[in-house]
C-alpha cells in the first residue's frame, strides 16, 4: 500500500465513526469520501515529484514543515469555512465543533495528538520501533490546529459564509 492509499483508507474509518458517534448522515459526509480519494491521489502524486529531493539541513528540514504546515492548515480552514466537503475527519471535527460548542482549531488539536499517539503505539507495539513520527509530525501538530483556528476565527468576524452545500440529514 501506498501513503496515499493507507491516507483514504484510514479517512473512509474516520468517516464511518462519524457517522456511528453523531447518529446522523449528511450531504457533505457522503461526499468527503470522494474528496479522501483524491486526497489519497494527490498524496501519492506528490510523493512522486518531491521523493527524490533530499534536504540535508536540519534548519531548512525544520523550516519547510512549518511553512508546508502552515499552507496546508490555512487551505483546511478555508476548506471548512467554506462548506464544501473536505476531508472526512474535518467533516467530524467540523460537526463535533458545532455540536459540542468546543473551538475548531482546540479539537483538530485533539484529534491530532490523539493519531500521533496512536501511530506512536501502534509502530511500538508491531513493529518495535517508531516509524512515520518524527520532529515534523511533532512541529506539523504544534501549527495546524492552531493555524485552523485563527484561520476560522478571522473568516467567522470578517467573511461573510458562502456554504457550498446544504448540510440537510440524509436519513
Amino acid at each position: 500500500f501506498t501513503i496515499g492509499r493507507w491516507v483514504t483508507i484510514f479517512q473512509c474509518v474516520v468517516l464511518i465513526i462519524a457517522i456511528i458517534v453523531l447518529k446522523r448522515i449528511t450531504v457533505s459526509m457522503v461526499t468527503s469520501f470522494a474528496t479522501a480519494a483524491l486526497l489519497g491521489l494527490f498524496i501519492d502524486f506528490f510523493v512522486f515529484v518531491f521523493d527524490p529531493i533530499v534536504i540535508e539541513s536540519l534548519v531548512m528540514r525544520v523550516l519547510t514543515v512549518i511553512i508546508s504546515s502552515t499552507v496546508m492548515a490555512t487551505g483546511a480552514g478555508i476548506l471548512i469555512f467554506s462548506g464544501f466537503p473536505p476531508i472526512p475527519d474535518l467533516v467530524f471535527l467540523r460537526d463535533v465543533s458545532k455540536e459540542k460548542n468546543i473551538e475548531m482549531g482546540r479539537l483538530k488539536q485533539y484529534f491530532d495528538l490523539s493519531v500521533l499517539v496512536m501511530t506512536v503505539s501502534l509502530t511500538l507495539i508491531v513493529l518495535k520501533r517508531i516509524i512515520g513520527a518524527g520532529i515534523g509530525t511533532v512541529i506539523s501538530f504544534a501549527i495546524v490546529g492552531f493555524v485552523i483556528g485563527f484561520v476560522n476565527k478571522v473568516l467567522n468576524k470578517y467573511a461573510l459564509s458562502k456554504n457550498f452545500m446544504d448540510e440537510d440529514k440524509l436519513n
